[in-house]
């Protein structure tokens, strides 16, 4: 088949080539090549510059037209998600239903269950095929169990449920922790498992357009037998509890292990830190920070170096392994218990850097067609075959899942099918192909008059920022009284006294709710300025001013408060939980919200920690949807980085037929992922790799930008709510005691409400509150004529209790009871 590189647009006038052949599987054994593990001469590339190799970018448009032709028509939503195992979505942990539902989707070809030798868990080692552990339970390799083979995959001839792969084109899975990658280490890169690895090698399996697995067959899997202990006891110290001195021979070519126990009375205050480890030789020393681990695992706390400290932390039980360069070395270092820990240490060297070669004799080199669609190229989306052909390929299979209606299928949960549709309709106003004006035209209308919205603030809200950047785009004013009603309908319904919303009319979580809905809110309300639905009323001003309350470091709290009293750019943060605090800054720049909040967002993002924003609360999607398109507004250069660190994840989860999947997520609770659905994600993912186009606002269309921010006080949450707090209580005392209010109460609450709302008020507060509160309260418990209980309640109040008293109807004597004071 000849080859023809991608078009600049979106090529829907590409010529069509005939569907690729499959070819038949190889019936030859083969050995799975050994990853090179030198890291000891890795360099360290610059900063601005991937240190991977380019891959093949050539994208045959053959095989994209094909895939349109074969994959972008309606397919019922059901239909769709019956072709996928449900796979576990809540917090990472050690239970057996987490090891039985960590199932991956292998982009282009089957589901499998990835099996990560660092983890140590028991549920996790128990998923492994017996007959691939050696006599002491250590997996000899880095493994996917095939879980399904998709009904016409790529796949589907080709590999059996039941098999095991050891790796992609000779490449053995890596753990993510082991990886050299482009401007990394990225953010939570040790809690990717053997992912990252298998979604790298799958794109470059995509340049070529073809993919061979190494894998042993599932009919051979338990024929392996006679496997030897990977690993050799060289060191052994029983019931550690002073520092442990290593000077131990070491052969290169093999790997050393590290491994800390409890010393067999429980891991409770058996802190343990490695320090000054390296290797001394005729090629060194090399200190082991310049390896990278092969695996890192610890019984308690994070399992890192301290740079500050110069050591590694290894609460037992802990177990960290390099692979040591080639050369006769000796391991020095120190290991030292904390406290009054008493831990075993062992030193191991063997493990598996080679494959026994009672395994290899099993297996087998299967190649398969896939679609050429090029490899991602580096700082993509920007000047990349791939990432056009990919929007193109999901904008018409999305396109094609519009009914009749106008709307997309929502799939479950608690919303209607105006979320699905307002993504639907933004991913494809993003791409900017005027082949869409139709499919979005009947979204934006649906939406409008279809009256099927329902009360939950994001949903809502998304709504509206879709009818929003509808009529920017088209100017068609028959969806204004829809916008000028959704907002009027939120102001009314979801909007509380502190200017941010919950989860909606409900707000949940006993009344407290979450920030995620005011942010949606207001940057509904900053694109409703844009149009003549005008909010003229101030409380878009004042939804700004309070997110600078609520996020004064950039990032936002979980709830409608925060604990915070700095203003210094979060720097550590980067784009995680961008669904709280993204939206607010997105808003910022279109309305000219807050200088101080713009300035502390823009670091947060700019200067943050790359590829970690996936980390969202419930949802990684969520997240994801605001984060790269912040990225872009802060700096280009910063997207980039972010996209390339997200190659591996877009890659995976695009499953041959359209759509994007969910994939497991060690980071957070993912359970709201599978409610978000396939067109909300697939959406997300085109806005993203659209967003330098900047075919929409909330990506930086430059006439919908403020052009200045406006000066507002550094005033945060916390010291608003306690100085509010106070003189709510003192001024509650006072209209309680009535005339009978001592006069030094009501000066004090006088001179309270001079206070400015400032940052460091509550200095001042507290000054005051110290100085009057008691000779008040005092004063109060001298009051002739009030009851004991009513003084006491009141007292209590000025001295900043939270007081809460519930009664029991009156008694015969007449007296009131209290039940309950908590």
């Amino acid at each position: 088949m000849a080859e023809k590189p991608a078009e600049t647009d979106d090529a829907d006038d590409a010529k069509e080539a005939a569907p690729v052949e499959k070819e038949k599987p190889s019936s030859t054994t083969a050995r799975v090549a050994a990853p090179s593990r030198n890291a000891h001469t890795a360099a360290t590339a610059s900063a601005g510059r991937p240190r991977a190799t380019a891959h093949r970018q050539t994208t045959n448009m053959g095989d994209v037209n094909a895939y349109i032709k074969k994959y972008a028509k309606a397919l019922p939503l059901n239909q769709w998600k019956k072709q996928y195992s449900q796979l576990y979505t809540s917090w990472f942990g050690n239970k057996e239903e987490i090891a039985e539902g960590w199932i991956t989707t292998f982009g282009p070809s089957d589901s499998v269950r990835g099996l990560d030798t660092s983890w140590p868990n028991p549920n996790f080692r128990g998923m492994f095929p017996k007959s691939l552990l050696d006599p002491n339970g250590d997996p000899v390799a880095n493994v996917y169990v095939v879980t399904q083979v998709i009904e016409g995959s790529p796949a589907e001839k080709y590999v059996n449920k039941g098999d095991v792969i050891l790796g992609i084109d000779g490449q053995p899975f890596k753990t993510s922790l082991s990886l050299d990658v482009p401007y990394g280490p990225y953010q939570f890169q040790d809690s990717r498992g053997l992912d990252m690895h298998a979604g790298l090698l799958v794109d470059k399996a995509e340049g070529a357009g073809k993919i061979t697995l190494n894998l042993i067959p599932a009919e051979n899997v338990e024929k392996v037998q006679g496997l030897q202990p990977l690993w050799k006891e060289v060191f052994r110290e029983e019931k550690a509890k002073k520092p442990v001195n290593l000077s131990i021979s070491v052969q290169g070519g093999q790997q050393i292990r590290l491994h800390v126990d409890d010393g067999g009375n429980g891991i409770g205050s058996d802190g343990f830190e490695w320090s000054d480890l390296r290797l001394e030789g005729a090629g060194g020393p090399i200190p082991l920070t310049k390896l990278r681990p092969l695996q890192y695992s610890v019984g308690y706390g994070a399992a890192k170096y301290d740079p500050e400290r110069k050591v590694w932390l290894a609460h037992a039980v802990s177990s960290i392994v390099f692979d040591i360069p080639k050369g006769n070395w000796k391991l020095k270092g120190t290991g030292t218990p904390g406290g009054a820990a008493s831990v075993g240490v062992t030193v191991y060297t063997g493990g598996a850097s080679t494959l026994p070669d009672a395994v290899k004799k099993y297996v087998k080199n299967v190649t398969f067609k896939i679609p050429q669609l090029g490899s991602y190229a580096p700082g993509f989306p920007k000047n990349c075959a791939k990432s056009k052909a990919v929007v193109h390929m999901m904008s018409e299979w999305l396109a094609a899942q519009q009914r009749e209606d106008g709307s997309w299928e929502r799939p479950g949960g608690y919303c209607g099918n105006h979320y699905d549709t307002a993504w639907a309709g933004l991913a494809l106003m993003a791409t900017g192909n005027p082949k869409y004006d139709p499919v979005i035209k009947k979204a934006a209308h649906y939406i409008a008059f279809s009256g099927s919205q329902c009360w939950w603030a994001v949903p809502q809200a998304s709504a509206g920022i879709f009818l929003c950047e509808y009529w920017l785009r088209y100017r068609d004013n028959s969806v204004l009284p829809a916008i000028r009603n959704g907002v009027q309908r939120m102001k009314n319904e979801v909007l509380y006294g502190d200017f941010v919303t919950g989860h909606g009319i409900h707000p949940g979580y006993a009344g407290t709710g979450v920030s995620i809905g005011g942010s949606h809110m207001c940057l509904f309300l900053a694109l409703a300025s844009k149009t003549p639905a005008r909010v003229e009323d101030g409380v878009l001003d004042k939804m700004m001013d309070r997110a600078q309350e609520l996020c004064p470091t950039g990032m936002g709290p979980y709830g409608r408060m925060t604990e915070s009293f700095s203003f210094e750019p979060n720097r550590n943060c980067g784009g995680t939980y961008s669904g709280r605090h993204g939206p607010y800054f997105i808003a910022s720049l279109i309305c000219g919200g807050p200088e101080l909040y713009t300035k502390n967002s823009r670091i947060m993002y700019s200067e943050g920690p790359i590829g970690g924003c996936d980390q969202g609360h419930s949802s990684e999607t969520l997240s994801i949807m605001w984060a790269l398109p912040s990225y872009w507004r802060v700096n280009p250069e910063v997207y980039y980085k972010n996209m390339e660190a997200f190659r591996w994840k877009l890659t995976l989860l695009r499953p041959f037929d359209g759509g994007m999947m969910q994939n497991p997520n060690r980071l957070e609770l993912m359970t709201a992922d599978p409610v978000i659905g396939t067109y909300i994600r697939t959406g997300v993912w085109i806005t993203a790799l659209c967003a330098e186009r900047q075919n929409l606002a909330i990506t930086g269309k430059p006439e919908f930008q403020a052009k200045s921010f406006r000066k507002v006080p550094p005033i945060n949450d916390t010291e608003s709510r306690f100085l509010n707090t106070y003189i709510r209580n003192w001024s509650m005392v006072s209209a309680a005691l009535g005339s009978k209010a001592p006069a030094s109460l009501k000066s004090a609450i006088r001179d309270m409400k001079k206070i400015p709302v400032e940052q460091g008020c509550r200095f001042k507060l507290m000054d005051l509150v110290n100085s009057r509160a008691l000779p008040i309260s005092k004063a109060i418990m001298a009051l002739p004529g009030v009851d004991q209980l009513t003084k006491a309640t009141c007292a209590e109040m000025i001295l900043g209790m939270d007081v809460r008293i519930f009664f029991e109807p009156k008694r015969k004597d007449d007296k009131l009871q209290p039940v309950n004071i908590p």
